[in-house]
């Protein structure tokens, strides 16, 4: 799923995955990382 993140001023594209153990991982396009 690729959406806009509504936090960042910027409107960065960003992709979110939920991995196996149910953690949703949160991949800025522009490079940060960030986990939920």
């Amino acid at each position: 799923m690729i959406s806009q993140d509504p936090r960042s001023t910027d409107f960065f594209p960003y992709i979110c995955t939920i991995t196996d153990s149910g953690q949703f991982i949160i991949y800025r396009v522009m490079g940060k990382l960030t986990l939920y």
